[in-house]
């Protein structure tokens, strides 16, 4: 029997991507959008994985800034990988230890990263599916509002997350 976890399609998957998926966190990190008006930051994660085969449901559960992006090759279990992608007012952007706040918004806490880290396990486990053959469901939901905007509340709410084998944030 062949083991589920597939680690050198997905290492090469993550070699071969590395610097789209910097360049998308670099962007996310310069349009250091605030809960809610995540538009941009939104819209760049939902067409990247758009563009890479998976279907997109954009303003769920009542939120212009929240999406669904799912993908399935056939039955298995449905996998969920949440990202955030906010940022916090009046931090400002941190780019050296001599940091002084500017009073603009920034990613204290790395949503940036989060958001794109997980769309990233979503596009290399999809593309490990395929390659090995194992069947299943890949869901990625954009959150907006991490930050004090309860965004998956209201996802819950909606059913959103209701039949999900397992999910990773």
């Amino acid at each position: 029997m062949k083991p589920f976890f597939y680690k050198e399609p997905i290492l090469r998957w993550f070699e071969q991507n590395e610097a789209r998926m910097e360049t998308i966190s670099d962007r996310i990190w310069e349009f250091a959008e605030i809960k809610f008006e995540e538009a941009q930051s939104s819209s760049l994660l939902a067409d990247t994985l758009e563009t890479s085969g998976f279907s997109v449901e954009r303003g769920i559960a009542g939120m212009p800034t929240a999406f669904l992006a799912q993908w399935s090759n056939g039955a298995g279990p449905i996998i969920a990988l949440l990202g955030e992608y906010d940022a916090l007012p009046g931090l400002g952007n941190a780019l050296s230890p001599s940091y002084e706040p500017n009073g603009k918004n920034g990613h204290g806490c790395g949503h940036n990263l989060l958001g794109v880290g997980s769309m990233a396990a979503a596009l290399s486990l999809k593309e490990t599916m395929i390659q090995t053959g194992v069947c299943g469901t890949i869901r990625y939901y954009g959150c907006p509002a991490e930050e004090g905007g309860s965004a998956k509340v209201f996802m819950v709410r909606d059913g959103y997350f209701k039949d999900i084998d397992a999910i990773v944030r």
